[in-house]
């Protein structure tokens, strides 16, 4: 059981969210930086898709009723245990009763925490993904909420030796190379493919010549953003249609908006643009105030760095199997 003493705002359980529910208005949710959570997973001998922490940006602190191998990833965030300091990206062994503080991230804006097992929390429409919004599912996480997982997961490593003391975590030796895909000095454009309004745009260069800034209003819903506006012509002829996360919408007011894991099934905002999914874990990671530039990419190569990922993904489960199974 992990106990939960203090936590971010917006932090919840997600694993790959509700495939399948969308024609009936379901959002899909799931984790914002997919990438960080899979890393975080696999590091840990589960599959990329199981249920783990997504931790906002503030102080968190949870307690290990059991011993359990863990990993943290994503935003670049101090953890100490016992006055100890944890790496990120990397298994870790910790015994039962063990203290785990998160601060504030120094980069970024989400960490991952995965556990050997996954999390058994309750399951609805085949997912244990909570929603900020959505009577029945599983809610946001609060201090005092207490969180089962499979203890003797753990004992499957013969490779990372089981902690005997709260204080003394044991740090694997390897790790994972996951940050520089998250971008987290905030440098790079976020990749975007046309979108079936752009056309509508009075003047389309502007998507990608002006720098927009991610509001405060941002949450797993949807990242508005501020700057210049965007004009369009005949807007007020659109019907709803279908959008997806990572679908960029231009409401009245000419800010674009980009649509995120818990976004409505339908909207009838233009849709001017579609975030590459390669770079919507770099989205998830931005700040409330960060610069946002878009860069035209094509179907084609979006789907290749997608399958690129992909691929890296597996490689690194399997490299991670392998050293977590290796007798000493």
């Amino acid at each position: 059981m992990l106990e939960i003493l203090r936590i971010a705002p917006l932090s919840s359980i997600q694993d790959a969210g509700r495939g399948g529910w969308r024609s009936l208005g379901v959002p899909q949710s799931g984790p914002l930086d997919a990438w960080s959570h899979a890393v975080a997973n696999v590091l840990v001998g589960n599959v990329p898709d199981a249920a783990a922490l997504e931790i906002g940006s503030g102080r968190t602190q949870i307690r290990f009723a059991h011993a359990a191998v863990i990993a943290l990833a994503g935003a670049r965030t101090p953890v100490q245990a016992g006055g100890m300091s944890l790496p990120l990206w990397r298994p870790i062994a910790v015994a039962a009763g063990t203290l785990l503080a998160i601060d504030s991230p120094l980069l970024g804006a989400r960490s991952y925490l995965a556990v050997a097992g996954g999390f058994s929390s309750e399951i609805v429409l085949g997912s244990r993904s909570a929603l900020m919004r959505g009577e029945g599912f599983p809610s946001l996480l609060r201090r005092g909420d207490a969180l089962p997982y499979e203890p003797t997961a753990s004992l499957r490593f013969p490779a990372l030796q089981v902690a005997t003391s709260p204080e003394r975590p044991r740090v694997a030796p390897w790790w994972a190379d996951g940050e520089p895909l998250l971008d987290l000095e905030c440098q790079a454009g976020l990749r975007v493919i046309e979108g079936s309004h752009l056309h509508l745009l009075q003047d389309r260069r502007a998507l990608y010549t002006q720098a927009f800034e991610l509001s405060p209003q941002a949450n797993r819903m949807a990242a508005p953003l501020r700057g210049q506006r965007l004009e369009i012509a005949n807007a007020g002829s659109l019907i709803s249609e279908p959008v997806v996360p990572g679908t960029v919408q231009l409401p009245p007011d000419g800010l674009p908006l980009i649509l995120l894991a818990e976004a409505q099934t339908v909207g009838g905002y233009a849709r001017i643009a579609h975030v590459a999914s390669i770079d919507l874990a770099r989205l998830a990671q931005r700040r409330p105030g960060s610069v946002i530039r878009f860069e035209p990419i094509s179907i084609a190569a979006a789907q290749r760095l997608w399958l690129w990922r992909r691929e890296r993904l597996m490689r690194l489960r399997i490299a991670a199997l392998a050293r977590l199974q290796r007798k000493q």
